[in-house]
């Protein structure tokens, strides 16, 4: 595998959660222009719900700007339900009440905007959250393919794992790709600070799993992985430095 730059075509997958139109419309208006601004690709969707959303997620997704007070799904259930399905996407919760921030912490949010949202605060806020966005889609690798050639984002990869016949499988959150080669690897060529060799036959992405049993890791996928015995002290410790990084 060969480490890769930014594709150019790349973009920023984002959704907007709110019941209100002109809310939905003033927070598209302004990350289009800022995008603009910044020179940064978008991939918008709009949802008029959580209910909306989580019944119909996007397949990726890098950021999430939820109102909170919605009925039928709250933006603090739609914010957990995509950290749940995506691991490491930003959220955003935009509201009219602010007595609702201190609950954003729940669901990891990295930003809380007050309605309504004016330019240069939305500006401000969200400019970092952009760019730090943009960065990490510069961490990816190509794969070589029998049809070709592959770009995935290190921050998709799901886990690794040894499969017959000299090879390994890598899955993503969309997809599974069987190459030629050990997963030892991956293991020396990944950043370290993210992946993790928790079972002699998975490397698994700390941004993928959601829920550590005494022998098993549940992934944001529902598929579940082993634990090795002999790694589970290390592999908590680990998590832990891990999750102290991303929060």
């Amino acid at each position: 595998m060969d480490k890769e730059s930014r594709p150019e075509d790349a973009v920023i997958d984002v959704a907007i959660v709110d019941d209100d139109e002109n809310a939905r419309f003033r927070i598209r208006q302004l990350l289009q222009n800022l995008a603009v601004d910044m020179g940064l690709g978008l991939s918008l969707r709009e949802y008029p719900s959580g209910m909306a959303f989580m019944l119909d997620p996007p397949p990726t997704l890098d950021l999430l700007l939820t109102d909170i007070d919605m009925p039928h799904a709250s933006g603090l259930e739609t914010a957990a339900f995509a950290r749940s399905q995506f691991g490491e996407v930003a959220i955003v919760l935009v509201t009219a009440y602010e007595e609702y921030a201190v609950e954003g912490y729940s669901v990891q949010a990295r930003r809380y905007l007050l309605k309504p949202v004016g330019q240069d605060r939305f500006y401000r806020e969200i400019a970092p959250l952009l760019q730090e966005i943009a960065t990490a889609e510069a961490d990816s690798v190509v794969v070589r393919l029998p049809h070709g050639m592959r770009v995935l984002r290190i921050r998709d990869i799901l886990y690794i794992a040894t499969a017959p016949k000299k090879r390994v499988e890598i899955k993503t959150r969309t997809d599974s790709f069987l190459l030629r080669g050990a997963i030892s690897e991956w293991e020396n060529q990944l950043p370290s600070y993210r992946f993790f060799r928790c079972h002699s036959g998975f490397l698994v992405n700390m941004s993928a799993v959601r829920q550590v049993e005494t022998n098993e890791l549940e992934l944001i996928s529902s598929e579940r992985i082993p634990l090795s015995k002999h790694r589970r002290r290390a592999f908590l410790e680990f998590f832990a430095a891990y999750m102290g990084t991303v929060l």
